[in-house]
């Protein structure tokens, strides 16, 4: 494009870090990321100092709330691959579920027994209308990371976005800037969970005004290149 259209300006958003995307896309060509785009915009702080991107927080539409009604109401929701953190999903599950309504997915195509009793796995990905459904119905995110992440992910916009409590095993949460104690709690291990912070129904309120919607992005381009 840039070769038949000299007056273009393109811009790259990367939606997964680096070494995520170079598992589905072998030949991924960090130079020719640059070549081809004139501004690259990553949501990881780590991915923006190690090649040089521009960062922006990882935006996303937020859906209608009326449109996810159709979820399984729950205390506490978890949905995600099981990877290397199996056994710590089912130490949480099995601490909680005495306690708490628990609506716990694994998305798995691998058949497995290994889970307690009350887990639901999947053998696909779930549409994400049908993922958000299950988790504006929960007083509760649960998130479990694989790794730690150097920027905010997914479920803590998500918790924003929908005004939800968020317990997560991000080291950075605090750092968030949405971040309030009331409402959002980190863990490192199933001791650290407090269910009375699970079950207590104040709801929270984070003041979200749209922010961090594909608009707002569209517009820090703009001013970026005008």
């Amino acid at each position: 494009m840039k070769r038949t259209h000299k007056d273009v300006v393109t811009v790259l958003y990367l939606d997964d870090t680096i070494s995520q995307l170079k598992e589905t896309v072998r030949r991924l060509s960090i130079d020719g990321i640059r070549e081809e785009f004139d501004f690259v915009f990553s949501y990881n702080t780590g991915d923006v100092e190690k090649y040089g991107f521009r960062y922006t927080s990882a935006f996303f539409s937020k859906y209608q709330q009326q449109d996810l009604s159709n979820g399984e109401k729950s205390d506490i929701c978890f949905i995600g691959k099981a990877k290397d953190r199996g056994e710590l999903i089912a130490r949480i599950f099995n601490k909680l579920n005495r306690f708490c309504k628990c609506n716990f997915i694994i998305c798995s195509k691998k058949k497995t027994s290994s889970f307690p009793e009350g887990i639901k796995v999947t053998g696909d990905m779930m549409p994400y209308t049908e993922y958000l459904s299950n988790e504006v119905n929960s007083n509760c995110i649960l998130e479990i990371l694989k790794e730690d992440t150097a920027s905010p992910t997914f479920r803590c916009w998500e918790a924003v976005y929908y005004n939800k409590r968020l317990l997560t095993n991000w080291k950075g949460i605090r750092n968030f800037p949405y971040y309030d104690s009331r409402f959002m709690r980190y863990f490192e291990n199933e001791d650290d969970i407090d269910v009375n912070f699970i079950l207590d129904k104040t709801a929270p309120d984070y003041g979200y005004k749209d922010e961090n919607s594909p608009l707002a992005f569209i517009r820090k381009v703009k001013d970026m290149v005008e």
